[in-house]
């Protein structure tokens, strides 16, 4: 997200994307590069994901994503 620290934009995703809050990791915890499809063209673009730490702190009923995403709760191990 333009003009924000990657760790808040991490924070601002998981409210959008899984209505959790909570205090993130000032740091990285890992990395990862996958083929994201774009949805205009069908074209994959290699895309880099940073990964912060989250410590839930609570879990909304409602978030901005909630009817487009399926929400559970896993292992670290598992996800």
């Amino acid at each position: 997200m333009k003009g924000r620290k990657p760790s808040k934009s991490a924070e601002r995703e998981a409210y959008e994307e899984a209505g959790v809050r909570g205090r993130v990791s000032a740091k990285p915890i890992g990395r990862f590069v996958y083929d994201k499809i774009s949805d205009e063209d069908g074209r994959t673009v290699p895309c880099e994901v940073v990964v912060f730490g989250l410590k839930v702190k609570r879990q909304l009923k409602t978030w901005p994503e909630a009817e487009e995403r399926k929400l559970r709760w896993l292992l670290p191990a598992d996800a």
